[in-house]
């Protein structure tokens, strides 16, 4: 549904149920209901408004916002690793969220495993991670990507359900061994 009809839909829906409760002699968003006579009228009115906001797009912000209401929302924090990550390698770590929020993602720490390592040292990226977060319903383009480095953090607002955490080492680098700390809505 696009945004100006779901909008709509929502705003008829919405001045129905209002004026079902009042009992109509009610004009709100451009549309006027007379007075309400009888009782069943009312309640007819009001389911009509009831279906038409929970059949808009504008519901779903609507159910977090009652959720968040009753049952504000907690902070967890997950320590991912310490893992080790071979040159040219990528990791997913999948984060589970039952509610929406921001999501904070730190490089606590990274340290590169130079025993053993014959390439070229000290060049760009070789001290970091390639950091790749996405929510549950993003397409790869909505995805944040970062490089980061030790103690480098960035937040991404996320819906509910399975976040995942892509950690990608350089194939010029040398296997790291990273921790990660990860804050987001329980």
């Amino acid at each position: 549904m696009s945004n100006s009809l779901s909008g709509t839909t929502f705003g008829f829906g919405l001045t129905f149920l209002v004026a079902a409760i009042v009992g109509g002699g009610l004009s709100l968003f451009g549309v006027r209901v007379p007075v309400l006579k009888t009782l069943p009228r009312q309640i007819l009115l009001g389911a009509v408004g009831a279906i038409l906001i929970v059949s808009s797009d504008q519901w779903s912000h609507i159910e977090e916002a009652i959720k968040d209401l009753v049952d504000p929302v907690q902070i967890v924090t997950e320590k991912l690793g310490p893992a080790t990550l071979d040159a040219g390698a990528t990791r997913v770590f999948p984060v589970s969220m039952s509610r929406h929020g921001p999501v904070d993602v730190s490089l606590q720490s990274v340290l590169p495993d130079l025993k053993g390592f014959t390439g070229a040292k000290g060049l760009p990226g070789q001290d970091g991670l390639f950091v790749t977060v996405c929510g549950a319903h993003d397409l790869p383009a909505a995805c944040t990507k970062r490089q980061m480095g030790a103690s480098d953090t960035f937040s991404k607002d996320l819906p509910s359900g399975t976040t995942t955490i892509s950690v990608f080492n350089f194939a010029n680098s040398p296997r790291m061994t990273f921790v990660f700390l990860v804050n987001h809505p329980k």
